[in-house]
Order: C-alpha cells, then structure tokens, then sequence
C-alpha cells in the first residue's frame, strides 16, 4: 500500500494573524493616550519654564531700577523657545502678571499666568503647575 506524504505549508493561520492584530489593538489603545498625554505635558513644561525665566528677568529689573518698568526690563510680546506659547507681559512700577498664551490645543489648562507674588494660574482652572 502506497504511502502519501503529506507536505505541510509553512506559515500563519488567519487566525493566529487576527489574535497579533487584536493584541497590539488592545496595547495601542493604552500607548496612544498615555502618549497623547506626555506630550501635551512637555508643551506645557515648556510654558512654566518660558513664564518662570521671564520673571526672573522682571526680578532682576526690579533690583536694578526699582520699578518692572525700567528702560532694560522686557515688555513682550515673546515666544517660548518651541513656540507653543506666546508670552506676554503687563508690567506696573511694583507688580506685573505674565500671561503665556498656549498655541495649541490644552483644553486641561488652557493660558498660563504668572504674577510678581508667585502667584501661579491657569484659564481653565487646572491643576496644571507642578
């Protein structure tokens, strides 16, 4: 009696490719926000950075001229140094609140401000300095 030799294809099954598929579905789904998140957190670092480093120019003004007004202080409009925020400035003889401007899109947070008191906010209310 003959005997057949059966020869097997070597590959993946459609299902085997169909569970890969809904594997990395389920990762991508956790992965994409986590991301999405992290990054509008670095924009927004880069904000508190930009308002904390033009009020240390302000400080320094004050020292030099007694007043945030002084012919060497800066009056804005600035940019961050990515350009995600617009910085400006509302400066008095003793006070002033510095306002960073968010281009693009933070609903959490919205525009940043800074006042000469340290006072810290934001326009939609957040939580968002750390």
């Amino acid at each position: 009696m003959p005997t057949f030799k059966t020869s097997r294809s070597r590959g993946f099954t459609l299902i085997e490719v169909m569970i890969v598929v809904v594997i990395v579905g389920i990762i991508a789904s956790f992965a994409v926000p986590s991301y999405v998140r992290y990054v509008r957190d670095g924009k927004r670092s880069e904000g508190q950075v930009a308002l904390l480093s033009l009020s240390t120019q302000l400080e320094r003004c004050f020292t030099e001229g007694f007043s945030y007004v002084s012919g060497s202080c800066p009056t804005g409009p600035l940019d961050s140094q990515s350009g995600y925020y617009s910085l400006s400035v509302s400066a008095a003889a003793t006070s002033y609140t510095l306002t960073a401007e968010s281009n693009f899109q933070d609903t959490q947070c919205g525009d940043l401000t800074l006042t000469h008191t340290g006072s810290r906010g934001s326009s939609a209310g957040g939580a968002c300095w750390k």
